[in-house]
């Protein structure tokens, strides 16, 4: 990989992680989560913090590094399902809270796609 490819390949990252971090915190406050942020454990902040960055970024490093699509479909499906959910939601626990609270789950499944479509395209 050439010293300019490696550097489109950082700040892609890096913009997509930011991007989705900055998504993230529109959700919370359009669908006004029953959670505010000072209810939060310091632990907690950086855990979704770290989660939104890691939703975007890891999908856009594979797709930079390997041209894989599938984990950017795999994470963009599944907001959109957050935002259904939201949208059509009644009495219960929000669908975004498990999105960013398991979001290592999501990220695996992004992985597992990349992997097979990666094994697909080889």
């Amino acid at each position: 990989m050439s010293g300019s490819l490696k550097e489109v390949t950082l700040f892609g990252t890096l913009a997509a992680g930011l991007f989705h971090s900055a998504v993230t915190v529109f959700i919370i406050r359009y669908f006004d989560y029953d959670f505010d942020t000072e209810s939060l454990t310091r632990g907690s902040q950086v855990w979704i913090a770290l989660g939104s960055f890691f939703l975007g970024s890891v999908p856009m490093y594979l797709y930079l590094t390997y041209g894989t699509i599938s984990p950017i479909l795999v994470v963009t499906s599944c907001w959109f399902l957050v935002v259904r959910t939201e949208i059509r939601r009644g009495p219960g626990e929000p669908f975004g809270t498990l999105y960013l609270g398991l979001w290592p789950i999501v990220v695996a499944l992004s992985i597992g796609a990349f992997w097979l479509e990666y094994i697909l395209i080889s």
